[in-house]
């Protein structure tokens, strides 16, 4: 079988991209992550293909690596999408993810030779789920809409309950992979210990001058905010980006002080995110 190493980051949510061809079969992907994975989790590996369909499989887990195989309908359509993959816990609560490109090359086969459909363990739709059968699961039958509407659970992640619709195209169109900057406060993720961790951009209105030597005080304030996970600064005319800015909390209020061996680096806009007391 192809093999092909990945390194993924759930710290920061980012993957490499993972190409393949049009109608290939076999490949395997060994994800090599950032942080230690061990203990009763569980993995998915979800393909938003480029043609808005998707495929799901089940991934792995080995001495703190995942494993998967990319599933064939992944590839039944050229173009560029993107992965989610997501590690579960012994309850099934998703405690890590982290997303990246993912690019179909048509180069083995045309357009016309291959007819995309949504696919997840193995089972298309609608091909699969085509008789009303409440009682099991297999290729000729479905559930009927009562069996379905009490699986829908927009709250849990588990593997006898779904989302709607509405949730699938909301979790979508927020995941990592198509993140969205902002100076509204907004959830990217959680800490290690499963607290949320918030971003949000702040325009100090004009370039302040943040020094190396010692800390530069503003009154942005910080109040209930526990934690400061990362911080970076972008000079207003946009050419020049700092991600060597440390933050502080000082009364307060947000200090900032810069690592880069110079007299001082001029910022207007922060990029930071950061846990709550109430989170």
């Amino acid at each position: 079988m192809l093999v092909q190493t990945i390194q993924i980051s759930f710290s920061s949510y980012a993957a490499d991209t993972i190409r393949i061809h049009t109608g290939e079969t076999g490949r395997e992907i060994l994800f090599v992550p950032d942080m230690e994975i061990s203990g009763d989790y569980s993995a998915d590996f979800i393909v938003i293909k480029p043609d808005d369909t998707f495929a799901i499989a089940a991934a792995t887990i080995t001495d703190g690596k995942i494993n998967v195989e990319i599933p064939e309908q992944a590839g039944a359509v050229a173009g560029a999408g993107h992965y989610i993959l997501k590690i579960y816990d012994s309850s099934e609560t998703c405690i890590y993810s982290a997303s990246g490109g993912f690019m179909v090359d048509d180069h083995l086969l045309s357009d016309g030779m291959i007819e995309s459909v949504a696919e997840a363990y193995g089972y298309r739709f609608p091909q699969d789920f085509a008789v009303i059968d409440d009682n099991m699961i297999v290729t000729d039958k479905t559930w009927s809409s009562e069996k379905i509407a009490g699986m829908i659970d927009d709250d849990n992640i588990l593997y006898d309950k779904t989302w709607s619709s509405d949730k699938i195209e909301h979790e979508i169109g927020s995941a990592p992979g198509f993140h969205v900057y902002s100076t509204q406060e907004q959830i990217v993720g959680t800490w290690i210990d499963g607290s949320t961790v918030y971003e949000r951009v702040i325009d100090l209105g004009s370039d302040i001058q943040v020094s190396y030597e010692s800390w530069t005080l503003t009154n942005i304030s910080l109040s209930g905010i526990t934690r400061l996970i990362s911080i970076s600064g972008l000079f207003s005319g946009g050419n020049a980006y700092y991600g060597d800015i440390m933050g502080g909390i000082n009364n307060g209020k947000l200090q900032l002080q810069t690592s880069r061996n110079t007299s001082y680096v001029e910022v207007r806009y922060l990029v930071f995110r950061y846990v709550k007391t109430s989170s």
